[in-house]
């Protein structure tokens, strides 16, 4: 028979008390980063889900490898509900619920132009994104000290997703705002072009310099098509943005861009243009805006509008200018 030194079943038993104690408390903090400051978490996870999130973010589980989107659900929460996001998280939304228009503009504008095998990429992208479900989590924004944006690879990576469609895209917070002033780095350009790369990953190309490519051909159309003016007001940054047509046409874009929300004042710019009877618009052009005295409770810009106006008898084309005056209220 063995014989056991109480002393030393003493010393066990207090060992195993505290490494469960610690690997506990490590848990529950961990658990406690991705709640809310101000409002709890709604998705609670399992140990062994936990266990996969920290995996995760330590860089040591692949995206393709999580299969369960309560995991999904949990990082979304404990980001947007915690943080309420910025800016640059603005630009991402928004330029992820118009990604399908922008390359289909730029595809029907260029086909004839194009490089058979960029054309193909470029649409396989606008395809996986049309046919996207609204997922809560297709954007995922995450603190840029966590090991999976710190591979040895790609360091400060700025984004990353699967290599297959419907997979959420992780997109990396340090690196969208300067670390001095907090302005933020990326336009909303710029990220329509981040997110066609990673849709791109999505779509099986593995190539990061012809994604760049791919990318910064919609960001360069986009730009040379877009005005915008900023300012400062109620502690947030706050863009009102135009992209005027790429063809002749009236379908253009116009929206405040805050830190919270974006506001769509399309339909405000066509109650002010209005052709005479017997004519019907044919197409506008946007410009000089600027911002106009409003309350600190409300935003207002004026711009011109150029437009054109087709008799619906002759089909003659005449031009005519419109001040146009946008307000929303906060």
């Amino acid at each position: 028979m063995i014989s056991i030194n109480p002393k030393l079943t003493h010393i066990i038993l207090v060992f195993f008390i505290g490494f469960v104690t610690l690997e506990s408390n490590r848990a529950s903090s961990f658990y406690q980063d991705y709640e809310s400051d101000s409002r709890i978490n709604p998705v609670v996870l399992t140990p062994e889900q936990q266990r996969k999130v920290e995996e995760l973010l330590d860089g040591n589980l692949a995206i393709e490898e999580i299969e369960d989107e309560r995991i999904w659900h949990f990082l979304y929460g404990g980001d947007i509900i915690g943080n309420g996001g910025g800016l640059a998280e603005s630009y991402f939304r928004y330029a992820y619920q118009n990604l399908y228009k922008y390359i289909n503009e730029y595809l029907i504008t260029y086909k004839s132009q194009m490089d058979t095998n960029d054309y193909i990429n470029l649409a396989t992208i606008a395809n996986i994104r049309n046919l996207a479900e609204q997922k809560d989590y297709a954007l995922i924004f995450l603190n840029g000290d966590e090991g999976i944006f710190n591979q040895s690879d790609i360091p400060h990576r700025i984004a990353m997703t699967a290599y297959h469609p419907g997979a959420p895209i992780l997109i990396n917070r340090s690196q969208l705002y300067h670390s001095e002033t907090g302005d933020p780095i990326v336009t909303q350009s710029d990220a329509v072009a981040i997110l066609i790369h990673e849709m791109g990953h999505q779509a099986g190309i593995k190539n990061h310099a012809y994604l760049d490519k791919l990318g910064n051909l919609i960001k360069a159309f986009i730009d040379e098509q877009s005005e915008r003016i900023i300012k400062h007001q109620n502690d947030q940054d706050i863009i009102f943005t135009i992209k005027n047509p790429i063809v002749d046409s009236i379908l253009f874009e116009s929206q405040f861009i805050t830190d919270r929300d974006y506001y769509d004042v399309r339909d405000q710019i066509m109650e002010q243009i209005e052709c005479p009877q017997g004519s019907d618009l044919d197409y506008l052009t946007l410009w000089n805006l600027h911002w106009l005295r409003s309350d600190e409770n409300s935003l207002k810009v004026g711009l011109w509008a150029d437009f054109y106006c087709r008799e619906e008898v002759s089909s003659s084309l005449y031009s005519q200018t419109a001040e146009i005056v946008v307000e929303i209220h906060l």
